[in-house]
């Protein structure tokens, strides 16, 4: 062993050698002499940016999960679920790779997540009881309490993951996203809150994806306000907690276009994209007929299943659209 984190999370290195045939790795030896496998698996990602969690076990009926990876490199994180424990929702992440031969054991109590980091990377994972029943629970991955830091974008995720419930206010389970509301008015944005808007994009995926420059966010987001393209919402002290920005003419010179919809990072399991998502959809056309359309980037597929399940329809894909490497899929709604 070489770490051990929340003093129960053991990280080894595997023992190997190499002779004239090639190498040899152990995966389970002394070190981990007291874990048993019970089934083993092997997880084969094509693409860089997959990802896996926040998975784990409860404590009545635990498992303990041993991870490694022998082929390309991988993110692993480890998230403390324990909350009797003084560092409840805090995590650790580690680089696994085929160079390091880094393996983690996880024992019940604590979250797992993983992210490749490079095309055709290969995932040993192994447990020692069942994983497939009534015991093994999920957590969003995108929860605020938790703040999980991503090194690359996501470019796969399973439904399952991405509906995920969140974690609640006082440390319980909640149920899915949505259902915990908060109370919001949303009206016509004005300078004073553009500095908030400003803040709010630069922490999202998109803001990070084109605007990290502080003036180019601010000159984008200066002139929709002039041209009272942006609404706000705001809590009872009228802060401001996400804003939206839509043409009523963006498409084809009739249908509305959703141009950024952002919701500051730890007021994302609010349901605040959904209202601000309504608010549009309710505002943006009087036509019994309308038409609405938006576009959402391949990196951010949390996003597209959100507009999904409000009602939207890939129309198209646009390659290298507004950035080189990343490309954007065209939705669209029908009322009604």
């Amino acid at each position: 062993m070489i770490k051990e984190i929340f003093g129960k999370v053991k990280i080894y290195r595997l023992h190997s050698r190499v002779d004239n045939r090639g190498s040899l790795e152990y995966v389970f030896d002394k070190n981990t002499a007291y874990f048993n496998a019970l089934e083993t698996r092997v997880y084969s990602m094509p693409k860089e940016g997959t990802f896996f969690g926040i998975h784990y076990r409860e404590e009545s009926s635990p498992m303990t999960k041993f991870v490694t990876v022998i082929k390309g490199r991988g993110m692993d994180y480890v998230i403390d679920l324990r909350k009797d424990s003084s560092t409840y929702l805090q995590w650790e992440s580690f680089e696994l790779s085929e160079e390091n031969a880094l393996a983690v054991l996880i024992p019940a109590g604590f979250g797992h997540a993983f992210i490749s980091l490079q095309n055709d990377t290969i995932q040993l994972y192994s447990v020692d009881r069942s994983g497939n029943d009534a015991y093994s629970k999920h957590i969003n991955y995108m929860d605020s309490k938790i703040g999980l830091k991503l090194p690359v974008p996501i470019s796969e995720i399973s439904d399952y993951d991405l509906s995920a419930p969140f974690v609640s206010e006082n440390s319980e389970e909640i149920s899915e996203e949505g259902k915990r509301k908060k109370d919001i008015h949303i009206q016509l944005a004005d300078m004073k809150y553009l500095d908030s808007c400003i803040d709010i994009l630069q922490n999202s995926d998109l803001g990070r994806a084109y605007f990290s420059d502080h003036e180019k966010a601010t000159n984008m987001l200066t002139y929709a306000v002039g041209q009272k393209n942006v609404y706000v919402a705001l809590d009872e002290n009228e802060k401001c907690l996400g804003f939206i920005y839509y043409m009523t003419n963006g498409v084809f010179g009739s249908c509305p276009y959703l141009h950024i919809v952002a919701v500051k990072e730890e007021y994302r399991s609010y349901g605040i994209g959904r209202q601000l998502m309504k608010y549009f959809e309710d505002n943006a056309s009087d036509s019994p007929s309308a038409k609405y359309f938006l576009t959402v980037d391949d990196f951010n597929p949390r996003a597209k299943k959100l507009y999904e399940n409000l009602g939207y329809k890939s129309v198209g894909e646009l390659t290298d659209f507004y950035k080189n490497g990343i490309n954007c899929y065209l939705m669209m709604k029908r009322r009604g």
